[in-house]
């Protein structure tokens, strides 16, 4: 046989009634049941969110974050690379006399490169310094 919690879990939101309060003080309630804001000139009830409930929300928007910048930092890498390749074709293209014309598209990557880069100071090594 398998023991089973019986204890009342505490909700995972309350909600505090707006002021005025009732006679019997400021109440509270798992569900916002007072009226909107706007629809009669109060605020609402105001949400609280358990601890823990609120911990684990912050620590994956951390997490979120961190694989969308680490993302962010690989795209600008491959940007930059893919440009230093465009540049070395445009190069090779003139010394053989043939066209290779790019530059609007280079224009467009070498600034939205320049936008991003500098929200990543580590992004180039020392030798790879541009």
């Amino acid at each position: 046989m398998m023991a089973t919690d019986t204890r009342q879990r505490d909700p995972d939101r309350i909600y505090l009634e707006p002021p005025p309060y009732s006679p019997e003080g400021r109440l509270w309630c798992d569900d916002d049941v007072w009226p909107l804001p706007d629809t009669d000139g109060s605020d609402g009830g105001v949400e609280y969110v358990r601890a823990d409930l609120h911990a684990a929300e912050i620590a994956r928007l951390e997490r979120e974050l961190s694989e969308a910048r680490e993302r962010e930092r690989r795209l600008c890498r491959a940007l930059g690379d893919l440009i230093g390749l465009a540049e070395a074709a445009m190069r090779e293209a003139d010394d053989c006399g043939g066209e290779y014309d790019v530059d609007g598209e280079l224009s467009d990557a070498r600034a939205l490169l320049a936008e991003v880069e500098p929200l990543h100071p580590d992004l180039w090594d020392a030798e790879d310094a541009r």
